[in-house]
């Protein structure tokens, strides 16, 4: 998600520039709701790939091309709030089959089949583990971010065509770093998705 710094390299004032957070916050916890409604009822492999992809095409189209004014910058923020600000609301629902084949091989060893019952304790803890690597990626991304943001050392323009050219190109190694890493994890959840229909096959 982009920072201040990125408006106050177009010469947003600090009102305006908090505004893409303010919208990011309020459209990232309505989200956490919807989402959290959704996992309930639909595949949870469909609604994590949705959101990654979405959250992939928001920060190259919208943040990438199109953040060079306001406009643009309040359209990004209130488009990967929505996508990706809810995505842990997916967790549970994503722990829940783990947990389940566990309880089912703990009860019944010999059984193929997979109760509709789960460890409680068991998801608690991999929800936790969740938690924690996104703590972790809280930490290092702000050192990674600034690192990023340091490979273009070139003047800053006051005429901007799309968000890869603000400030010179500086922050165009993080929007790429940013979407790139959404669609690495998209590519792996396929192939979990893909691993998982052809374990239930069997």
């Amino acid at each position: 998600m982009m920072n201040l710094a990125f408006g106050t390299s177009l010469g947003l004032t600090s009102t305006k520039g908090s505004l893409s957070l303010t919208l990011f916050n309020v459209f990232g916890n309505v989200s956490c709701f919807v989402v959290g409604y959704m996992s309930d009822k639909y595949d949870i492999w469909l609604l994590t790939l949705s959101s990654l992809v979405l959250s992939c095409l928001s920060t190259f189209i919208l943040w990438g091309i199109c953040s060079y004014s306001l406009s643009g910058i309040l359209a990004y923020s209130s488009i990967y709030g929505a996508v990706a600000g809810g995505f842990s609301s997916l967790w549970s629902a994503s722990v829940r089959p783990i947990a389940s084949e566990y309880h089912t091989f703990v009860l019944y060893p010999s059984a193929d089949f997979v109760t509709t019952e789960d460890d409680s304790s068991l998801s608690t803890t991999l929800v936790g583990y969740m938690f924690l690597t996104r703590g972790i990626g809280n930490i290092v991304s702000t050192p990674i971010s600034t690192a990023l943001q340091q490979v273009h050392s070139i003047q800053s323009r006051s005429v901007h065509h799309t968000g890869f050219s603000v400030a010179g190109g500086r922050y165009q190694e993080m929007i790429i770093y940013t979407g790139t890493c959404f669609a690495g994890a998209a590519l792996i959840t396929v192939l979990g998705w893909s691993l998982d229909r052809r374990h239930r096959s069997d």
